[in-house]
């Protein structure tokens, strides 16, 4: 889903074989910023979240570039 100038896309998944994962993927544009979130749907323990890691730079476009 886009909404101005953020996009979010989640979904389900497995880890190492196992299922029962969620995931969720934040970009933002302005400033930019990506995040991936996934965590044990039955529990709600998080598996991995970016949000703690050392931060990255980089540039991030949002929208249809398809013209």
């Amino acid at each position: 889903m886009v909404t101005g100038s953020e996009a979010t896309y989640q979904g389900s998944g497995t880890v190492d074989g196992s299922g029962g994962y969620g995931f969720r993927i934040t970009a933002t544009d302005g400033p930019d910023t990506f995040r991936i979130r996934i965590w044990q749907k039955s529990t709600g323990d998080v598996a991995y979240d970016n949000a703690t890691a050392t931060k990255a730079t980089g540039v991030v476009t949002i929208g249809d570039t398809r013209r």
